[in-house]
């Protein structure tokens, strides 16, 4: 039995003395991680609006009929209707918009920074921007900037005839110089 050694178990002194040195060190390093959410949030909130824009020119064509995207750019949502006929937006009353999607809100840190129209629509006004979709698969061609809280952006780019949707970070070049958030 000599050949045995006898384990020595971890007290509780010792125990509490490791978990305090853990804790610590997540209390300095947890906050780091924080940057990290939000280009998290950016990213997907981007993606989600790009998601829905290739959903809008499905719904689009597949139905024979208008789909707009409602952008409100003020309170940081948006959302899709159907055109159930094609009455002009001055003379247009609820009846003649069924929404197919929810209102869907931006998440607290995300905003609208601008929507840069490249054609103009008829129906942008009171802080609304409006997206219409064809059922020839054509979109209104646009830029959603999306910005968070720390003034970082990401572009959501519509291309016109095609409906192709393009993310990436940045803002487009033409507004390069100018990115002043509108009053």
């Amino acid at each position: 039995m000599k050949g045995k050694k006898r384990q020595r178990a971890m007290t509780l002194l010792e125990i509490t003395v490791v978990l305090v040195i853990v804790s610590v060190m997540l209390a300095i390093t947890l906050p780091s991680f924080g940057p990290f959410k939000l280009k998290s949030e950016r990213r997907t909130s981007a993606r989600n609006l790009a998601a829905i824009i290739h959903y809008a020119r499905g719904a689009a064509i597949y139905s024979r009929r208008v789909v707009k995207l409602r952008i409100d750019v003020e309170h940081s949502r948006y959302r899709l209707d159907l055109m159930t006929n094609s009455i002009p937006a001055s003379k247009r009353d609820e009846k003649d918009v069924e929404p197919i999607e929810a209102i869907r809100n931006l998440p607290e840190k995300i905003y609208f920074d601008r929507v840069i129209l490249y054609e103009k629509t008829e129906e942008s006004e009171n802080g609304i921007v409006v997206l219409n979709f064809t059922p020839r698969g054509t979109v209104t061609a646009a830029a959603i900037v999306l910005a968070d809280v720390k003034g970082q952006r990401v572009t959501v780019d519509i291309f016109g005839t095609t409906g192709a949707v393009e993310v990436y970070a940045g803002v487009p070049p033409e507004l390069q110089g100018n990115m002043e958030r509108p009053s």
